[in-house]
């Protein structure tokens, strides 16, 4: 046994620096002890970053919970009032693990939240049948950002989560299924990308969350590299 380790914050924003952050808070249901530590890691690691793609959400209430928690410990600690707005369009009706954005709203504008892709099939390789893509598609949000000095301008976040490692190393069965998924997911996430990017020519468009993925080549699939 150790010592708990401790997270090294990001560097303190500038007025008139733009800050985007991804957060996996892994299966975030609201529990009270969790949301608590969430908020302080937005405000004492993140320091608050301007828009915050966020990964395994239960529901749109939750995400509005956790924004409420950030706003009201802010104040509570003699902070101005970020005012985070919670944006989430469920996967489906049943989802538990959805993506969502906290929108500082305190300098950034919300022209438009739109869920993407969500009817894209893929072939799966064991039946030669059509079946959804994305089990947790994903979220774009089109805003404009206000800072001391500077033109309002335009940016666009992406969040992803993409399909995770497990099965992906069988060599039959359903390892077929996994990798033919994860190819897939990484490749309609990359057309999305260039998409955004070629409708809003000078726009940023900034891709974060979670892609189950590493920087390198795993052996199995490579989705970095086609999303790069």
């Amino acid at each position: 046994a150790s010592a708990n380790m401790s997270a090294q914050p990001v560097p303190v924003p500038t007025a008139s620096e733009f800050t985007v952050a991804g957060f996996n808070i892994e299966n975030f249901q609201n529990d009270e002890t969790q949301r608590r530590k969430a908020a302080l890691a937005i405000r004492q690691v993140l320091h608050d970053p301007d828009v915050l793609g966020h990964v395994e959400i239960l529901n749109l209430a939750s995400l509005q919970a956790l924004a409420d928690q950030v706003n009201s410990d802010a104040v509570a600690a003699g902070d101005l009032n970020p005012q985070y707005v919670a944006q989430l369009v469920p996967a489906s009706p049943s989802a538990t693990q959805n993506v969502g954005f906290l929108v500082k709203t305190s300098r950034v504008q919300i022209d438009e939240v739109s869920q993407e892709g969500a009817g894209e099939t893929y072939v799966n390789p064991l039946n030669g049948l059509p079946e959804t893509l994305h089990d947790r598609p994903p979220l774009v949000l089109k805003a404009t950002v206000t800072m001391p000095g500077i033109s309002p301008r335009r940016v666009i976040a992406v969040v992803n989560h993409l399909r995770s490692f497990i099965g992906i190393e069988l060599i039959g069965g359903d390892g077929l299924r996994v990798r033919a998924k994860r190819t897939a997911q990484a490749e309609s996430t990359a057309n999305l990308l260039q998409a955004l990017q070629s409708a809003n020519p000078g726009v940023p468009v900034i891709s974060i969350g979670d892609y189950n993925a590493y920087e390198f080549n795993d052996g199995y699939t490579d989705p970095i590299a086609i999303l790069k």
